[in-house]
């Protein structure tokens, strides 16, 4: 059967599970699209939450893929993308988004709601296990990607780039 290309557009509005990979290098270019995209999602008070790790060394995938119920595409695949909640992110990035969002006409008193609630809010999350699940996983398997000095693991997060 012949294969079909598409835009990386149509493949991102098309998209399916994918039961296997064919190994085949992803062009730079797409790859950087897909975390671009990412990092501009919309989120809660535009926290962006979350941080991207790009797993392409062979060693790192068969690590990822026995943290990921030994599913083969994991190891199949010429990149995966780990997407990592940081529940400790606001801590950060609070004081920049609020500086960002005045500076874009954000009035005052929103400003100060939006303290309050994020703060609020991610305490309260700091006291539930779940939400760190993933953060925690992320850690453990991924942290040293690039411990080999390999240079093949790369770090995405939002506002701060590679």
């Amino acid at each position: 059967m012949a294969k079909i290309k598409k835009t990386l557009s149509q493949a991102i509005e098309d998209r399916r599970a994918t039961p296997s990979f064919d190994g085949t290098p992803i062009p730079p270019e797409d790859l950087k699209q897909i975390l671009d995209a990412g990092l501009h999602a919309p989120s809660g008070f535009n926290m962006q939450p979350w941080r991207f790790i790009v797993v392409q060394s062979p060693e790192q995938k068969r690590r990822l893929r026995a943290a990921s119920y030994n599913q083969a595409k994991v190891e199949e695949a010429s990149a995966v993308v780990v997407a990592c909640g940081d529940a400790d992110g606001w801590r950060k990035d609070l004081d920049l988004m609020l500086q960002l969002g005045r500076e874009g006409g954000m009035p005052e008193s929103y400003a100060a709601q939006a303290r309050t609630s994020v703060s609020n809010f991610s305490f309260g999350l700091q006291h539930r296990r779940d939400a760190c699940v993933v953060e925690q996983a992320c850690d453990d398997r991924l942290h040293a990607h690039d411990a080999d000095g390999r240079g093949d693991g790369l770090r995405y997060r939002s506002h701060g780039g590679l």
